[in-house]
């Protein structure tokens, strides 16, 4: 990611996070991630803070494993910045999209505190898979946000290869 052109563009405000799960993940703990996120310095440096940790980012790992619900060979996420330029560009480049409404979000599933470890990337998640019409296919999920949430793209793949090779087409053809 440091190494691609145009990627602190699309860094969210929130910034990234890669996650990569063993097989047959079920539990945050077996999912890895950098303990710091992926950011950027005000020149466009892209930094990989701190280093590859299990259980390091449960919002991130809670949509990696959400995902391997529905398709198992799901392994590794990255969540992007949000636009429909990118959501445009992608479709065009053939990448397959699902997406998910906040305000669908039963009462019951909403968290209650900031560090709550069920909720809204669970549901959100399922929600989105379980409703296109080929879930496997799906290689991002997005939402709109709400109020206090930013929206977001959340790309999905088998192997860290695959997910660096989507951001790399989606770069490329942003332009």
């Amino acid at each position: 990611l440091p190494d691609m052109p145009g990627y602190e563009k699309q860094l969210p405000e929130v910034r990234s996070t890669l996650q990569t799960g063993v097989p047959h993940a079920r539990a945050i703990v077996d999912v890895a991630a950098f303990s710091g996120r992926i950011t950027c310095t005000r020149r466009g440096e892209v930094i990989l803070s701190g280093c590859p940790e299990f259980g390091a980012s449960s919002h991130m790992a809670r949509v990696l494993l959400a995902a391997a619900k529905v398709s198992p060979a799901t392994r590794c996420a990255l969540n992007i910045r949000h636009s429909d330029l990118i959501l445009r560009t992608m479709r065009k480049i053939g990448l397959v999209l699902a997406n998910f409404d906040r305000a669908e979000e039963p009462e019951d599933k909403r968290p209650i505190r900031d560090d709550d470890r069920t909720g809204t990337m669970d549901w959100g998640t399922m929600r989105a898979l379980e409703r296109h019409e080929a879930p496997a296919k799906v290689d991002a999920v997005h939402d709109p946000g709400a109020m206090g949430k930013e929206p977001m793209i959340r790309l999905l793949a088998p192997d860290a290869a695959s997910l660096l090779e989507k951001v790399r087409r989606i770069l490329e053809a942003l332009g």
